[in-house]
């Protein structure tokens, strides 16, 4: 569908909507890690198993955003969306009261999951709502508002365990999130996706085995050691179901990932910038996360005005 001028008058109302979802599901990761030694504490566990408590929801979260790409194509990018967000909704509620340690990583994993819907589905929201010429701008409002979320969520969560406890880090989350849904279904407009294109099961699926592979070992690594057999044997498998994705998507009639893409040198660089965001969610501490994903969203901005006139 192509913008309407009347998206287009609404697209800030419409991005800024849309960016609640970004804010919320950013500080579900960001919020953790300052209460995870109360979390420890009340269930009495070792760190060794808490930490999954946050690395799951990465895992879950940056694998299967792609798959929920492909279902915004079919099913229409809103209804994904609203989804992701109820859901996001319901988790948080379940964090906020799982009885034991292993019902808490249960719920931050579905919250991962969710939050991966809201990603995956936004971006296409923006792309709707913009036009060619503002998009670069979007894209960097959308990396501005994920890295000030980074870089908040620690001094909010320390607030809110200080003064209540490490279950109202889960509180906040379901009420924002609430809010943010309420927002959406009536701001966020349907795109109406009727796409039957067949699914590329294989292409599909390798690359999800591939960046489920890629995310374990990068969260586990040095836990596991960098150079053990395991992680040598992770790092193998991920190139061996990479060579498979790349081979499927080149000869397929419908790949699940267009690689003709990554020809264009405008797309690159934006997939590159934000490949750098993820990174820092990953790998690197506050304030070095904040400062990476700021920069980044700086970078998109500039990449559009100064460099690409025209990136879409």
């Amino acid at each position: 569908m192509q913008t309407t001028s009347a998206l287009y008058a609404k697209r800030w109302w419409i991005a800024g909507t849309v960016l609640i979802g970004t804010w919320i599901g950013t500080l579900s990761n960001s919020l953790v890690p300052v209460a995870l030694p109360s979390i420890l504490k009340q269930f009495d566990v070792a760190l060794t198993l808490g930490v999954w408590v946050i690395a799951i929801y990465v895992l879950l979260f940056a694998v299967p955003i792609p798959l929920f790409g492909w279902l915004g194509d079919r099913f229409g990018n809103r209804r994904i969306y609203l989804i992701g967000m109820a859901g996001l909704v319901a988790s948080s509620l379940a964090c906020a009261v799982a009885p034991t340690i292993g019902w808490l990583i249960l719920f931050r994993a579905m919250q991962g999951l969710f939050n991966a819907m809201i990603i995956s589905s936004l971006m296409a929201i923006l792309s709707l709502v913009f036009p060619g010429r503002q998009r670069g701008v979007a894209m960097g409002a959308w990396a501005a508002v994920n890295g000030a979320a980074h870089g908040m969520g620690p001094p909010i969560s320390g607030f809110l365990v200080q003064n209540f406890n490490w279950q109202a880090t889960f509180w906040a989350t379901a009420v924002v999130s609430f809010l943010g849904l309420l927002a959406a279904f009536w701001i966020v407009p349907s795109d109406h996706k009727h796409d039957r294109r067949p699914f590329d099961l294989l292409g599909a699926g390798a690359l999800t085995l591939a960046m489920l592979t890629f995310m374990f070992t990068l969260t586990q690594g040095s836990s596991l050691g960098w150079g053990s057999w395991i992680s040598l044997s992770l790092w193998a498998a991920f190139a061996g179901l990479m060579i498979v994705f790349v081979t499927t998507e080149a000869r397929v009639a419908h790949p699940f990932v267009e690689l003709r893409l990554f020809a264009n040198r405008r797309y690159s660089a934006i997939t590159a910038v934000i490949s750098a965001q993820f990174f820092a969610i990953v790998r690197l501490r506050s304030p070095w996360r904040a400062t990476l994903a700021l920069i980044s969203g700086i970078l998109l901005v500039m990449e559009k005005i100064m460099i690409f006139p025209n990136p879409f």
